[in-house]
């Protein structure tokens, strides 16, 4: 199953829907949705959410800078994640890379 974070983000509970659905087919289950606690589940992992409990309790998964400190992983954002805040060079680099991935996710147009 492949699910996009732009999908997280746009869709989030039909999303998480397929998520569950995908892991109960696996368990060979029958998927039975808590709707409250899908709706919580949701509110409770938005960007701003995880945010500020990095800010309380830190990140695991955070790396380390060069003084050893921890590096903020929830820093920018789903705004954030758009090509054009990339270097020119390193997009262009990118999309020519992994320009079948790309076309195939509808990152980039289709050629025709």
């Amino acid at each position: 199953m492949l699910v996009k974070y732009e999908d997280l983000v746009e869709y989030p509970e039909e999303t998480f829907k397929k998520i569950l659905n995908f892991i109960y087919e696996l368990g060979k289950s029958k998927l039975q949705i808590d709707k409250k606690k899908l709706k919580n589940s949701i509110k409770s992992t938005t960007f701003n959410e995880m945010q500020k409990l990095e800010k309380k309790e830190g990140f695991y998964e955070a790396v380390k800078n060069a003084d050893g400190e921890n590096v903020t992983f929830f820093k920018y954002g789903p705004k954030k994640n758009e090509p054009s805040s990339l270097p020119e060079n390193l997009r262009i680099k990118i999309e020519k890379n992994f320009k079948n991935e790309l076309e195939e996710l509808r990152y980039i147009k289709f050629k025709e």
